[in-house]
């Protein structure tokens, strides 16, 4: 008797209906763009304005300045191998997040130092994410997993310059 009910019997069944209606509806996925004439400019500005599962799809073009970060799950779609620049000062893309795809890029001039292990892609506490058919270069490691799990690497091209160890890409 404390606790009164909030619905009358009568309207249960309807609240009932009601509720499940709205458990069961999500919305589609989105496809934001990016590249000249499209509404992102940079590829970090969509990954900002994505929410989870949405496919992100950059055009060709150079986006330059690396240091892009994935912390939730989205697909990153390059059309036209558009090239992701790190101009030698630092990590390209990292990747923090499960489920997370990424296909079609040119990555390159990834950030040199002796004191930090730069990656042209660095996934680290994540599962489930796929990386293929992209094109690494200059990145003094190409590809870095840390405490990952059921990802999948497939169909990337990693080519470094020969030199010393911290120049040469793996």
């Amino acid at each position: 008797k404390l606790l009164q009910p909030l619905i009358s019997p009568v309207m249960r069944p309807h609240f009932l209906v009601v509720s499940l209606s709205v458990a069961a509806f999500r919305l589609p996925a989105a496809e934001l763009h990016v590249g000249a004439g499209h509404s992102h400019a940079s590829p970090t500005s969509a990954i900002h304005a994505a929410a989870p599962g949405d496919t992100i799809i950059v055009h060709g073009g150079r986006f330059a300045g690396g240091g892009i970060r994935v912390t939730k799950p989205l697909h990153l779609v390059g059309i036209d191998a558009p090239v992701l620049d790190g101009e030698f000062k630092s990590e390209i893309l990292t990747i923090g997040a499960p489920d997370v795809t990424v296909r079609g890029f040119t990555i390159r001039n990834g950030g040199r130092t002796s004191t930090s292990d730069l990656a042209g892609i660095r996934v680290e506490s994540a599962a489930r994410v796929t990386l293929e058919g992209n094109d690494l270069r200059n990145c003094n490691f190409a590809i870095y997993l840390a405490r990952t799990r059921d990802c999948t690497i497939r169909g990337n091209v990693i080519e470094g310059e020969p030199g010393r160890e911290q120049s040469s890409g793996n």
